[in-house]
């Protein structure tokens, strides 16, 4: 069941197109990596990576989720 939980995520899920807050991101961040240390720019990296990550897994879980409350 789990696998096809999946699959129904990918098949259906469409991620929302956020031009202007992904420009706004990507131009904060080559201005804060411009004033920040090589060590701290490989912190803000692994910052950026994590909440990515969170965001993905919450995205799946309310998906699924979602899909097993209509099913019921």
């Amino acid at each position: 069941m789990p696998k096809r939980l999946d699959d129904l995520y990918h098949g259906f899920y469409k991620p929302q197109e956020l031009a202007k807050l992904k420009n706004s991101i990507e131009e904060n961040h080559k201005i804060l990596i411009d004033r920040l240390s090589k060590d701290d720019r490989k912190t803000v990296l692994r910052v950026i990576d994590a909440l990515e990550m969170i965001c993905n897994y919450q995205t799946k879980a309310s998906f699924i989720q979602g899909f097993k409350l209509g099913f019921e």
